[in-house]
């Protein structure tokens, strides 16, 4: 191989390499990360959007974070006041203001569409914060680690807000 050609194809792997590091994690970025929380030693709820630029739809299959012992993927719902036992996560339900009575409910996997984005709010999808391993306040940070299906693991930063 001309010298000429091996270095400008070496320029071109670096090159490479660095936008790789610097792209999202498979199309996958977050944005707007925070973690609500009503009392330090109480589930809380984390909300974000996750924007996909690829066109392949992907998915959040799970998170992590050393601040909580557990995170589930949930989502609201509307549901019969009757419909989950009481004394159970998913009894948490209250009225929405239409009257319906809400409630929540794993889900095992949050879909991000081909070129869409998808958020997760109060109301909404939102990843469930049980068992916390210390002491939140206001103003603190979470570490958040997502698993996609495709995109794979993806490390965010959430500021604790209040209720």
């Amino acid at each position: 191989m001309h010298r000429t050609t091996a270095h400008r194809l070496g320029i071109a792997s670096v090159a490479a390499i660095l936008l790789a590091a610097c792209s999202p994690a498979g199309g996958i970025s977050v944005k707007d990360a925070w973690v609500r929380i009503t009392d330090p030693a109480a589930p809380a709820a984390a909300y974000l959007v996750i924007t996909n630029t690829s066109s392949t739809a992907d998915s959040l299959t799970a998170a992590a974070t050393a601040a909580y012992g557990a995170a589930e993927l949930h989502e609201t719902v509307a549901m019969e006041p009757s419909a989950a036992p009481m004394g159970s996560m998913d009894s948490m339900a209250s009225a929405s203001p239409g009257g319906d009575m809400m409630g929540m409910q794993p889900v095992s996997e949050i879909t991000v569409p081909g070129n869409g984005s998808v958020e997760l709010k109060p109301g909404g999808y939102h990843i469930m914060l049980m068992n916390p391993t210390g002491t939140l306040k206001i103003g603190d940070t979470v570490e958040l680690t997502l698993t996609f299906k495709n995109a794979g693991q993806l490390k965010v930063t959430a500021e604790v807000r209040g209720a």
